[in-house]
């Protein structure tokens, strides 16, 4: 069984932000999804914008987009 009592008022754990006001935990789970989904548009406009750039080159740019984000990636050992 899981530790997580998503929507469950009894086992307050007083030390959780949500313990009493478990309505909170909500609230925050969707002001996150929402902004994990602005960020997911801004970042697939920004890509759009550079791959549409130069049409005759789109695959150039994507793999070039690609490189980048394994670099990236490494960089910071995500």
């Amino acid at each position: 069984m899981s530790q997580y009592n998503y929507g469950r008022k009894k086992h307050r754990n007083p030390d959780s932000k949500y313990a009493y006001d478990p309505e909170k935990l909500d609230d925050d789970i969707k002001a996150n999804i929402q902004r994990i989904e602005r960020k997911r548009e801004r970042i697939k406009r920004v890509i759009n914008e550079e791959i549409t750039s130069e049409p005759t080159r789109m695959e150039e740019t994507l793999s070039l987009l690609i490189d980048v984000l394994r670099e990236t990636k490494d960089r910071y050992g995500l």
